[in-house]
């Protein structure tokens, strides 16, 4: 964890040490390929309202105000989390609860985030969800973007049926993202059991990102995800951040698709 944190920006590496010291935290490293600089993911469990406006305030300055605004809007929160990075001024935070498309629509107005709200009620009703299980700001310098995310339940006889959803989601949101998701899905999608995946979407109409969650994985399903994906050529370097991580196991495995770009996403668990 130490050499994670160290690779933070100074402001983030400030804001952990605030949360870390007053809330036991649940905390993922995030690694990405393509390769991006780390990322920490800290929380949830978040529940002080001044906390959360305080690492704010360190990392995102010109987003305190923006950020109270949407926490004011979302009386449904039952805590919060951060994702904090290495570049500066580079903060999203989560709230987590359960949000119709009414409170949605009016904490991104709130906060003066772009949405369409025909594409965030729809968006959750192709997962044949009526609320959101978790929202997020996503700030970045001057810039402030949102996230929806529907919690879905996925088995192997639903699988197919989650595919074609997120697949129609990516088509009508991105469809200049690169054409990958066909090949990926079967992998990404493939666990015995029961468990939760993560739909989320931007609430953009054009523009935005949609990208699909999955819950554990062993270690040998990002390699065959990663090279689905078509990189490849990215893999012994992301096993050599492995075994120096001493990862042991995915505490989950994302896709993300945006224009003209892709990704995988995967986080592990971190004490």
């Amino acid at each position: 964890m130490d050499a994670i944190v160290s690779e933070l920006d100074p402001a983030a590496q400030r804001a952990f040490a605030l949360l870390s010291g007053v809330t036991p935290l649940a905390l993922e490293g995030c690694l990405r390929v393509p390769a991006a600089p780390s990322e920490l993911v800290a929380g949830f469990g978040i529940a002080q309202r001044g906390l959360i406006l305080a690492a704010t305030e360190l990392v995102a300055p010109r987003h305190a105000a923006r950020v109270a605004r949407w926490l004011d809007a979302l009386p449904a929160t039952t805590d919060v989390g951060f994702k904090l990075a290495a570049r500066p001024g580079d903060l999203q935070i989560y709230a987590r609860g359960e949000f119709p498309p009414a409170m949605i629509v009016s904490a991104f107005e709130a906060a003066q985030v772009a949405h369409t709200p025909v594409v965030i009620r729809n968006g959750l009703l192709l997962f044949d969800q009526f609320t959101a299980h978790m929202l997020g700001l996503e700030l970045c310098d001057a810039d402030a973007s949102g996230a929806v995310y529907a919690a879905v339940v996925r088995h192997r006889r639903v699988a197919r049926a989650v595919a074609d959803a997120f697949g129609f989601l990516a088509t009508a949101l991105v469809p200049d993202a690169p054409p990958i998701w066909t090949t990926v899905a079967p992998t990404l999608l493939d666990a015995a059991g029961e468990e939760i995946a993560y739909a989320s979407f931007a609430p953009i109409e054009r523009g935005g990102w949609v990208k699909l969650d999955v819950a554990e994985r062993p270690l040998p399903v990002a390699r065959r995800v990663v090279e689905a994906a078509g990189f490849a050529e990215a893999w012994p370097a992301l096993a050599t951040t492995i075994a120096a991580r001493a990862i042991e196991r995915w505490s989950h495995v994302g896709v993300r698709l945006e224009s003209q770009r892709a990704a995988v996403v995967l986080y592990h668990a971190m004490t």
